[in-house]
């Protein structure tokens, strides 16, 4: 939903494993402060979630742990937007 873009002092976010559906909220992309997704099951894997990934994951410069997002059905290239991280 879009209202993960109000969320922008979230620092641990784990969305894994709870059969979400539709495509991954570009909105995520101001969620500036994430630092994590979770200990074991990583931002938002284990769902039914579909399309491609947003181009705004590339903003989550503080992310250093567990951006997985294996077990959906995402389609197209990794953005390249990725590239951006250091971590």
């Amino acid at each position: 939903p879009t209202e993960f873009g109000l969320l922008t002092d979230v620092t641990e976010l784990n969305l894994g494993r709870n059969t979400l559906t539709g495509t991954f909220p570009s909105e995520i992309g101001r969620m500036t402060k994430l630092v994590t997704g979770g200990d074991w099951v990583g931002l938002v894997c284990s769902n039914k979630l579909t399309g491609p990934l947003p181009t705004e994951l590339g903003q989550l410069g503080q992310m250093t742990y567990a951006m997985q997002f294996y077990s959906n059905s995402f389609t197209g290239p990794l953005p390249t937007e990725l590239g951006q991280l250091d971590q």
